[in-house]
């Protein structure tokens, strides 16, 4: 299921996993193709996870961003080290929950018997490709349900720990702390309500494609149906942004 593309990413080289590999494959995504230069990192439930390319130009970008904005506005007073430190570490836990979302896709697709051939990670966001459609509406409806259920769930325990931490703690310097908690439910949050969106591709549209689907009973037709709705919201979602930017 592709995630919504969010600035985040997860850092994954080569030197993290010995059986890492640079791969170049034509790989089948949702009925389409992508030419993915990747590194296969590990397995997760028996599935290849890769890292796109792509990945280190974005790892860099959102280190420095927190690095030099966010964590200094929000935790001022702290040394350059420490806010990079920080914001290196704020950047792979952010995209280690676009990691766990994929995977919640991935793990309800394989009780359905279909085969996930690979996660890829890279420049907007995940993907997880599966060896084929889902065989039924309520299959496609849990499989696309699984990473926004996952991403609102990890959201939660992030931002009700971080409040934990800072009423039971709060002169104990766990500050920094509380802030990474904040970020990383703050997000996951906005990860799963985003993809709720019912614009196809995103879960949302997805959920909606299974809808249609069972209400016609053409998977096609639904299909395309999912895709007109999600033109609409991409175009609105453009419109809307080039009014905010006046």
């Amino acid at each position: 299921m592709p995630v919504s593309p969010v600035p985040l990413v997860l850092f994954f080289s080569a030197c993290l996993a010995p059986q890492a590999e640079l791969t170049f494959e034509f790989t089948h995504c949702y009925g389409g193709h992508m030419l993915l230069p990747n590194w296969r990192i590990g397995r997760a439930l028996g599935i290849p996870i890769h890292v796109h390319a792509s990945w280190f130009v974005v790892f860099f970008f959102v280190t420095w961003s927190l690095a030099t904005g966010y964590l200094p506005e929000t935790l001022p007073g702290l040394s350059a080290p420490r806010y990079w430190g920080m914001g290196g570490i704020a950047a792979l836990l952010l995209f280690l929950s676009v990691l766990l979302h994929e995977l919640g896709h991935s793990y309800v697709a394989l009780r359905y018997q279909i085969p996930i051939r690979q996660i890829t990670l890279f420049l907007f966001g995940g993907m997880a490709h599966m060896g084929k459609e889902p065989p039924s509406p309520l299959a496609e409806f849990l499989i696309a349900m699984a990473g926004p259920f996952v991403s609102l769930i990890l959201g939660a325990g992030c931002l009700g720990g971080a409040m934990a931490v800072e009423s039971l703690f709060a002169r104990s310097g766990l500050q920094g702390l509380v802030v990474l908690w904040s970020l990383l439910g703050m997000v996951n949050v906005q990860l799963g309500l985003f993809n709720l969106v019912p614009g196809f591709p995103l879960d949302g549209g997805r959920v909606l494609r299974a809808g249609l689907w069972a209400w016609n009973k053409d998977f096609n037709r639904a299909t395309s149906q999912a895709a007109l709705v999600g033109i609409v919201f991409g175009v609105a979602l453009g419109l809307i942004g080039a009014v905010l930017m006046v």
